[in-house]
């Protein structure tokens, strides 16, 4: 983990914090890992992780929010990305949350840990009123909507494919 990153949530096991430009290697590994990036988009090369990054920067600049990078609390090791993106879905803007765990992370609930942060950091300093996810066929995604309270209210097409989309309203 790099020195002085902006901090925007911690949990019990993950550190979420705001990535920069030193951070290729990380999100590479994501971008590299073809089974990660099956439900995601397809395998990335190098160049497209910086692309990602700028992009992501760009939404910290202009938005106040982006996908973070996430680590483990202990041994501070990296584990995936996981935020809130501000796209347009069906013709509205939409908060998004988004998230991508390294294959060896899976089955250890830190997509849930992060995702469930996200949306408590989003309707609690954000003040977001709603926030989506939109998901293809990823089963284990679809749960771990469920498992932080997302509830399947349609389809919209994105990725030129009818996919499923998932909300949550603040109460």
């Amino acid at each position: 983990m790099q020195k002085n990153p902006k901090i925007i949530i911690t949990t019990n096991r993950l550190i979420l914090r705001e990535m920069n430009t030193l951070d290729l290697d990380y999100l590479h590994q994501i971008f590299d890992e073809a089974i990660s990036m099956t439900f995601y988009t397809s395998p990335q090369k190098r160049e497209k992780a910086e692309l990602w990054i700028e992009h992501v920067i760009t939404s910290y600049k202009k938005n106040g929010f982006g996908m973070w990078l996430c680590f483990n609390t202990k041994n501070k090791k990296f584990i995936g990305q996981c935020g809130l993106m501000k796209n347009e879905i069906d013709g509205h803007e939409e908060i998004e949350l988004g998230y991508s765990i390294l294959r060896k992370c899976w089955n250890q609930r830190y997509a849930t840990e992060a995702a469930r942060a996200c949306i408590k950091y989003s309707f609690e300093i954000l003040n977001v009123l709603r926030v989506v996810s939109v998901i293809d066929n990823n089963i284990s995604s679809k749960h771990v909507l469920h498992k932080i309270g997302m509830k399947k209210t349609g389809q919209v097409k994105r990725w030129n494919k009818i996919t499923d989309l998932y909300t949550i309203d603040k109460t």
